[in-house]
């Protein structure tokens, strides 16, 4: 069986009123990250090229229809049309010629753009759990964490934590990376910030600004990044 349904019969999600209670006698640990390099990683394993036909049936098409910029020559009926190629196309792209998508303006790219991803991300009502800010999503309010590891120094804090709770016979860290192109850090994150205007980074910040708080990361360097930053200095 695959993690994540094992992990969700043995430790079912809980409420945030039934967290305290249900916690209580363990030690409780929360793992984050700069939200910026989870945001892109994000993007990166899930929405680019449509490399997973999942989230592309989710959101990733929801994201192209709302955001994309068709030519106005393309009316609505044909926009539907478009799109539906390209759905046939990412739900089953061994029996389909890519080639015939070649002139479809929702083929170029398959799959939202990282402006797109960040629009849509910025604007929707309901977060997925993959980029809901952690203080939605980990009860942060209800639970006292015992302690707070950060992805960025994972290596070194997973060992530190796991002989601190005396498991080190029973558990062996190591690192399985999904992304195919290799991790997400702040070079990789930094070649995606740069294609964003300063106003969509400033609405990001400030939906992930209680994370930034909280754990003491910072946006100075991603805001700087901005395509029109030089422009507004």
């Amino acid at each position: 069986m695959e993690l994540q349904p094992v992990i969700r019969q043995v430790f079912p999600k809980i409420s945030n009123l039934a967290g305290p209670m249900m916690t209580e006698g363990t030690t409780r640990f929360i793992v984050v990250r700069h939200p910026f390099e989870r945001l892109v990683s994000c993007y990166r394993d899930k929405f680019e090229d449509a490399k997973k036909d999942f989230y592309y049936r989710r959101y990733g098409e929801t994201m192209v229809r709302r955001f994309r910029t068709l030519p106005s020559s393309i009316s609505t009926s044909q926009g539907r049309t478009l799109l539906r190629q390209v759905k046939d196309y990412v739900n089953n792209p061994r029996t389909k010629d890519f080639i015939a998508l070649r002139d479809n303006p929702y083929a170029n790219p398959v799959g939202p753009t990282f402006i797109e991803f960040v629009k849509y991300v910025v604007t929707v009502r309901v977060d997925d759990e993959h980029w809901r800010p952690y203080n939605l999503h980990c009860s942060l309010c209800y639970i006292n964490y015992d302690f707070i590891l950060r992805f960025e120094n994972m290596y070194d804090e997973s060992h530190h934590f796991i002989t601190y709770i005396n498991q080190t016979e029973k558990i062996k860290p190591r690192w399985d990376n999904p992304t195919k192109d290799g991790a997400t850090n702040i070079d990789v994150s930094s070649q995606y910030f740069k294609q964003l205007p300063s106003y969509l980074i400033k609405l990001l910040i400030e939906k992930y600004r209680i994370d930034f708080d909280l754990f003491e990361y910072s946006y100075d360097e991603y805001l700087r990044l901005a395509s029109d930053y030089e422009s507004l200095s």
